[in-house]
């Protein structure tokens, strides 16, 4: 049988075999499988590897009983861990506006992403060097948790979905568990009982002679 000649488009014999070989569509399925689940296990690795060593930095940042050299290095480091993101999106920005010919944003406009991003960097810098160094370690995880709080709320009041009712009540039901386990970050973090960092006594040399 010549190629093409039915469905009058030209077709090589890889793509025809492609189309009727039911290993290769078996195949296409498990790789597919195979890279769903390569790249989850991927960013959970790095998300929890990246938490984990933000949480470190404050924790070590918030130890009183370390040397001021040790705590301006940690307070270095926080500051790169914040700032090197915007660096990068500043950067893309920069190049949007200059190599595309794009009308500029209105002064409105201008005025209130100055306000919310002054808000929002007051509120970073806030968590980042006062309140987590001060928090144990375990109100500090609830608290990072809790930031996700207000977008879960405006994502379950406000996003618009144009799936199927079935599918829509499930993800509407999965959404309203996420926010109510994140607002019981904060009965969770009033209740329990504060434990400072490193509360441990110093030992001096005249309470080891004794």
């Amino acid at each position: 049988m010549v190629y093409g000649v039915d469905s009058g488009v030209l077709e090589s014999p890889a793509d025809r075999y492609g189309k009727t070989s039911l290993c290769m569509r078996n195949a296409k399925r498990l790789f597919k499988c195979a890279a769903y689940v390569f790249y989850f296990i991927g960013v959970l690795i790095f998300a929890v590897a990246s938490k984990g060593s933000f949480l470190l930095m404050t924790q070590s940042l918030g130890n009183r009983f370390q040397e001021k050299q040790y705590a301006s290095r940690w307070s270095i480091m926080l500051v790169a861990v914040v700032c090197v993101p915007y660096v990068f999106l500043f950067l893309e920005s920069l190049a949007k506006s200059l190599f595309r010919n794009k009308r500029g944003p209105a002064l409105i406009d201008l005025l209130t992403i100055f306000v919310l991003e002054s808000i929002h960097t007051f509120g970073l810098c806030l968590l980042v060097f006062r309140v987590l160094p001060s928090s144990d370690v375990i109100r500090s995880l609830l608290l990072m948790n809790a930031v996700c709080t207000i977008p879960s709320f405006c994502k379950l009041t406000l996003s618009k979905s144009n799936t199927r009712p079935v599918l829509r009540c499930f993800m509407l039901f999965i959404d309203l568990v996420a926010f109510v386990a994140q607002c019981s970050v904060y009965f969770i973090a009033t209740s329990t009982q504060y434990t400072p960092f490193l509360s441990k006594t110093t030992t001096t040399p005249s309470s080891i002679d004794n």
